[in-house]
């Protein structure tokens, strides 16, 4: 008869944290699988894993202190990443593991290897780049020339370049626009870098120049703007030359501009030009100077010194007739062709009184005048005539409080009489809204007659 014992519980014969006897260990066994095994919950008993050849799956940080031979290298998803050969045991220092040969291509997502120190690339040529040949690499770290190990991006004393030497002019791309900036790190602008600059007008923004060696800028009062390397020639410019201000003043005596066309009105008040010599003609047409204020350099009631300003007039011969302008508008002066100025006396309206009596007339009114204006008298004569039998008496004047006495005679007789002014010369002035009057006798058997001329003004 068969019997079967079956066992639930294996304890040991020495405790946890015990000292180690016994003779022959209890062999431990445990489940094969290809893969891994699938998860179980927290806290559940699980077999052992073990793969295929009976090596027990570890995970975590395995502590080892020596390896002989080569190890090979897997994921945890057991994919072969290679074989490692390991020097037994590991120099002290930095540890270069050799040769690491990824046959695959490392799957798609990130994949993190941590620091890996490729000594040397594969024996065979690298293309590395976008696929040209049939050998791809992908390039985690690109040492420079003679660098000892720097990742792409240079330093100040060893700056990347695309020739083993340096010694070689090698393009470059830049991104657009490039920020231009000084010494001093202010902005210039923005430079648009292209093969070429465009045709036409090119603007790169602001350029801060300098002369050939000056340490001031352009524009500078120790480093005036010039077109000569030594600032010594003149030199022509052409085009229109815009100039806000002269600071400094002009020389004493002529200075010879040119020809200067202001085309904008001086501005409002003084305007010191200094000495001007216009040795060009003004353009025909209208040019407008701005307001140009002359003023004399004697005061009222000073003693009289300097040269007198002169006044031209038009020149006119004998028997000319200038054209009359109309009333109101700006006219000539004209004189003889010796400079000898026409002069007609009087006023523009000049008026002629003229009256015959045959009787007494006493403050008879000649002219009446108004309050604020006065009449000026310019020339009057007085005749009798010669059929009186009588010498007949004349007076004429203003009248005023107390009469103002143009001309009196006592007794004209017939026959004659008394002129006085030719009519381009003032004789009298009345006052304000005094009237021109006239006194006679009796003419007995004839006539007297009185002719007056002058013109009324504004007091």
């Amino acid at each position: 008869m068969t019997q079967f014992l079956t066992i639930k519980e294996v304890e040991g014969t020495v405790a946890h944290d015990a000292a180690d006897a016994g003779t022959k260990p209890v062999k431990i066994g445990g489940k094969a699988n290809a893969a891994l095994p699938s998860a179980v919950g927290e806290g559940d008993r699980v077999d052992a894993s073990f793969d295929l050849q009976g090596q027990q799956r570890v995970t975590g940080t395995v502590a080892v202190s020596g390896v002989g031979g080569s190890v090979d290298v897997s994921d945890r998803a057991a994919r072969d990443l290679g074989r490692v050969d390991i020097a037994d045991p590991l120099p002290a220092g930095a540890n270069i593991i050799g040769k690491v040969d990824v046959n695959a291509a490392l799957p798609a997502g990130t994949n993190n290897i941590g620091k890996v120190d490729v000594a040397t690339l594969p024996g065979d040529d690298a293309d590395l780049d976008s696929g040209g040949g049939a050998d791809n690499h992908s390039v985690v770290a690109i040492g420079l020339p003679k660098s000892g190990g720097h990742v792409v991006g240079g330093t100040s004393s060893d700056p990347i370049r695309t020739d083993p030497t340096g010694t070689t002019t090698q393009p470059v791309s830049v991104g657009n626009p490039v920020d231009v900036s000084d010494r001093s790190g202010r902005t210039l602008g923005n430079v648009v870098v292209s093969a070429s600059l465009p045709t036409g007008s090119a603007v790169i923004g602001k350029v801060r120049l300098r002369n050939p060696g000056d340490t001031a800028d352009l524009g500078d009062a120790s480093s005036p703007v010039r077109t000569d390397p030594t600032g010594t020639t003149s030199q022509p410019v052409t085009g229109t030359l815009a100039v806000s201000s002269i600071s400094g003043a002009l020389p004493a005596g002529d200075n010879n501009i040119g020809n200067v066309d202001l085309a904008s009105p001086l501005p409002a008040g003084d305007n010191n030009i200094g000495n001007v010599d216009l040795a060009s003609p003004i353009p025909a047409g209208s040019n407008t100077i701005g307001k140009a204020t002359a003023l004399g350099d004697i005061a009222h009631d000073a003693v009289d010194s300097g040269n007198p300003i002169k006044v031209g007039a038009k020149a006119a011969g004998l028997g000319a007739s200038p054209t009359a302008v109309a009333a109101s508008d700006r006219t000539h002066l004209h004189a003889t062709r010796h400079g000898i100025a026409y002069v007609i006396g009087g006023h523009p309206n000049v008026e002629r009184l003229a009256a015959k009596y045959t009787s007494a007339q006493t403050n008879t009114v000649l002219r009446t005048v108004a309050a604020g204006k006065s009449f000026v008298v310019t020339g009057y004569s007085v005749f009798v005539d010669k059929a009186c039998t009588v010498n007949v008496s004349a007076l004429l004047e203003f009248d005023a409080a107390t009469d103002v006495v143009i001309a009196e005679h006592p007794g004209v007789a017939a026959g004659s009489g008394f002129v006085e002014g030719g009519g381009s010369g003032i004789l009298a002035i009345g006052g304000s809204g005094e009237d021109v009057l006239i006194t006679v006798s009796v003419p007995s058997g004839g006539s007297i007659a009185v002719h007056v001329t002058g013109y009324e003004e504004d007091i």
